[in-house]
């Protein structure tokens, strides 16, 4: 008896552990499925969403009453947080209390994984690239890869997120960046972006070919990015010129002010004479150090 009763104990402590290991499972699981990304959006050369991290968790469109896909095109599970998962934290990131599973649809709709409405606006015009470029299956077909639908794309921790509305009809935008998107200075410390980029249509299937974009015919100025999105006025020199890539994709500029200013560029790109995609440049700005008089020296002679 003392035997049978200590197997059953057994059993009941084995049990027990056999219970606990999966409530452990799903915890480690809902960690792995939830990712800090990079994300902005903008539409007409202005910011609907400035770039800022977000949480994005696997799941969140069905919690707001999306269908979207459980496989992509190659007929695999869709196992992760995916590009609309992340749409649909920044529109509650934007609107807040607004944003609820009844009101979704009024500003975020998807119909068989083509993204109708997005930000409240039609959508059926929009792109998107994960880490400067279209996520694709990187299988090589006759017209290159396959590239995922909206929610099937799967994102992974520190993604940058690029989301855009077309401006041209025709879709000849070009996906425009800074080859330096962090830049610290000094005060009055002159210094050179250089702006970069492809018709993003382009990169559909393709490695995408990044070129200096030639902003001497299509007049493309700079800015700064305020906290609301908007641009400010074209950003000048000394002669109160406004700053201007060149051919070469080149521009100078200075602040004399100590501070964070987020930098953009508005315009068109000169050989297709295309929208651009506006890029993105955090500057800081550091106090100039002051440079400190010599001490005096005084010298003795003694006879």
């Amino acid at each position: 008896m003392k035997k049978t009763n200590k197997v059953l104990s057994w059993l009941l402590v084995f049990a027990m552990v056999l219970g606990i290991f999966p409530f452990d499972a799903r915890a480690n699981d809902s960690e792995a499925n939830s990712v800090t990304i990079l994300f902005r959006a903008q539409k007409d050369g202005a910011f609907l969403f400035n770039q800022q991290e977000i949480t994005v968790t696997d799941g969140l469109a069905e919690e707001y009453g999306y269908t979207v896909a459980a496989e992509d095109h190659n007929k695999e599970a869709v196992g992760g947080p995916t590009v609309f998962d992340a749409l649909v934290a920044v529109h509650k990131a934007k609107y807040g209390d607004d944003f609820t599973k009844e009101t979704a649809g009024d500003y975020l709709q998807i119909s068989s994984g083509t993204l109708t409405r997005a930000f409240g606006q039609s959508a059926t015009s929009t792109g998107y690239f994960v880490n400067g470029e279209m996520p694709n299956d990187g299988i090589a077909g006759d017209h290159g890869t396959t590239g995922y639908m909206i929610d099937t794309a799967v994102l992974a921790s520190n993604d940058n997120v690029d989301f855009w509305f077309y401006q041209d009809n025709y879709w000849t935008d070009y996906y425009t960046f800074f080859t330096e998107t962090e830049k610290t200075v000094s005060a009055g410390e002159s210094f050179t972006l250089t702006l970069e980029g492809f018709m993003a249509l382009s990169a559909m299937g393709y490695e995408p070919e990044a070129e200096a974009i030639n902003g001497e015919d299509g007049y493309i100025t700079i800015h700064s990015v305020k906290p609301d999105g908007s641009l400010s006025e074209a950003l000048t020199d000394a002669d109160g010129e406004a700053l201007l890539i060149d051919a070469n994709g080149q521009v100078t500029l200075s602040f004399e002010e100590a501070g964070t200013y987020l930098i953009t560029a508005n315009g068109m790109e000169g050989d297709f004479y295309a929208p651009i995609i506006a890029p993105w440049c955090e500057v800081t700005v550091e106090p100039a150090q002051q440079q400190t008089a010599p001490s005096e020296i005084t010298i003795v002679c003694e006879d």
